[in-house]
This record gives C-alpha cells, sequence and structure tokens, in this order.
C-alpha cells in the first residue's frame, strides 16, 4: 500500500492494496468507536507571518485476513487548519467510525494511521505550500467496540 498526500488540498489517499472486500454476513455486528488525534507542530523552518498549517488524517481500521486476500472495515479522514502561534501549533482530528466486521478466524485486526502537515501560505489558487510532512503510524490495536482511542504525535516543519 502506498499514500500520496495533496497538501494544497488537505487530502491524504491510499493506493495499491491488492487484496479483495469480503462480504460480511447479514446481520454481522457493528463496531463502533471514535479515533482521537492530536498533531504538535513545531515549526522551525523561516515561513511568512501569515502561514496557516493543515492538518489532514486518514485512518484505515479492521480485519486483514492476507490467506484469502480479504480485508474489510474502513478508511476514513478527516482535515483542519491548526490553532496557536507561529512556531508552536497543534490540531485535534476527531473520527467517528461505525463498520461491520465479519467474523473471521484468519484475520489480523487493526488500525492504521497517516497524517500530514502542511505550511500554507495565501489564499484560494495564489496558495503555495513550501513545506509539508507524510507520516505513517505503525500498526495500532484496533480499538475496543464504543472506545475512544486517543493518539498524539510531533512533527516539526
Amino acid at each position: 500500500m502506498s499514500f500520496n498526500y495533496d497538501a494544497k488540498h488537505d487530502q491524504i489517499s491510499a493506493n495499491s492494496l491488492q487484496l479483495k472486500p469480503s462480504v460480511a454476513a447479514a446481520g454481522a455486528p457493528t463496531t463502533t468507536g471514535t479515533i482521537k488525534v492530536t498533531i504538535n507542530i513545531n515549526a522551525v523552518s523561516h515561513f511568512l507571518s501569515n502561514t496557516a498549517y493543515h492538518c489532514s488524517l486518514l485512518a484505515i481500521g479492521g480485519i486483514i485476513d492476507v490467506d484469502n486476500a480479504a480485508v474489510a472495515g474502513g478508511m476514513e479522514s478527516a482535515n483542519r487548519i491548526a490553532s496557536g502561534g507561529n512556531s508552536s501549533s497543534s490540531c485535534t482530528l476527531t473520527i467517528p467510525y461505525s463498520w461491520t466486521l465479519p467474523a473471521d478466524a484468519n484475520a489480523d485486526s487493526g488500525l492504521i494511521l497517516v497524517f500530514g502537515v502542511s505550511a500554507v501560505t495565501g489564499k484560494g489558487e495564489s496558495a503555495t505550500v513550501p513545506r509539508s510532512t507524510l507520516q505513517l503510524d505503525g500498526i495500532e490495536s484496533l480499538p475496543a467496540n464504543g472506545a475512544t482511542s486517543t493518539f498524539s504525535f510531533n512533527v516539526t516543519l
């Protein structure tokens, strides 16, 4: 799987997932919860005073059965502009989710978090992105049903 980050438009996308979707049986249980990610931004590069810091989060979670080449779960995203000062800012992105996960004794479960931060100067079509970062968190445990899982990451631009 590979990831692309369009910093100017606050979009992260996943590509090259070669697994085919599994089909949940009728009446399969729904897993719900909330993923809450705080990104702390340390701006050490020299940016213009009107620079805004944009944050993006992509969460991929569910079950993966490599023996049967099946994946089930969801892919969710959130975006926002950070708050704070020029050299130190943060953003908190919250994703509520509801996924139907079929029973599969051979499958592993997990949560992959991909987050991007970009420094954006200007507005509209004249906006420029002098610096951005895209980072991938390792595979986390799938949140318990109904729970809120909280994560915090530090980035330097």
